[in-house]
């Protein structure tokens, strides 16, 4: 009959060679009766500092935000809030148009905005006025839009640029004609009718 060790008849597990970190008992245990095979759980060390490595899609110069609800921050060095979207331009009433894109990008409380517009038919909507900012403008005022390119407006200017309203969601326009002197917010020229078109830049504070 061949010997069988002290350990096996005792039932005692013989345990495996440990792979670094790792405890893995054998599987098997012999007793008197034979092998019997059982089940064992795989016991696992755990490094007392754990890394956690950077989200592997971002590229090395993305900073993300949350496109949920922001929570102001108290800090005015923080940075809280960052977004990119479109908004509609428009005249409002009844015109129709030939193209309505905006394009906007706001970093805390500064909105940089853009719009191309052009009419089709004026109808009932405003001559001087776009509405349809994506934030409303802060009490503050003195905002302004940049008129880029325009044609087919309702007057010749020899200047044209937007007063972005306080509180408000709109583009004003005032413009300058022939010899006249000054330009104020007080200018009520028609600035838009039919096939008009306007392309303009802004930036204001929310």
């Amino acid at each position: 009959m061949a010997s069988v060790d002290a350990d096996c008849v005792a039932g005692n597990v013989i345990p495996a060679p440990e792979p670094d970190g790792v405890v893995l008992p054998t599987p098997n245990v012999v007793t008197a009766l034979g092998v019997v095979n059982v089940e064992v759980p795989v016991a696992v060390s755990v490094p007392a500092t754990v890394k956690v490595l950077p989200d592997p899609t971002l590229r090395p110069t993305e900073v993300p935000l949350p496109a949920a609800a922001k929570i102001a921050s108290t800090d005015a060095n923080t940075l809280d809030d960052y977004e990119e979207g479109t908004w509609t331009p428009s005249v409002g009433g009844t015109a129709t148009y030939t193209v309505q894109n905006g394009k906007y990008t706001k970093v805390g409380r500064m909105v940089t905005i853009s719009c191309y517009m052009g009419t089709n038919n004026i109808g009932t909507g405003s001559t001087t006025v776009i509405s349809g900012l994506p934030f409303t403008c802060s009490t503050y005022g003195g905002d302004y839009a940049g008129v880029q390119i325009y044609s087919n407006l309702a007057n010749s200017f020899t200047a044209l640029q937007g007063n972005i309203g306080e509180s408000a969601t709109t583009v004003r326009f005032i413009g300058l004609i022939g010899g006249t002197a000054n330009i104020t917010n007080n200018s009520d020229r028609t600035v838009f009718g039919n096939n008009a078109d306007i392309s303009f830049t802004g930036t204001y504070f929310v």
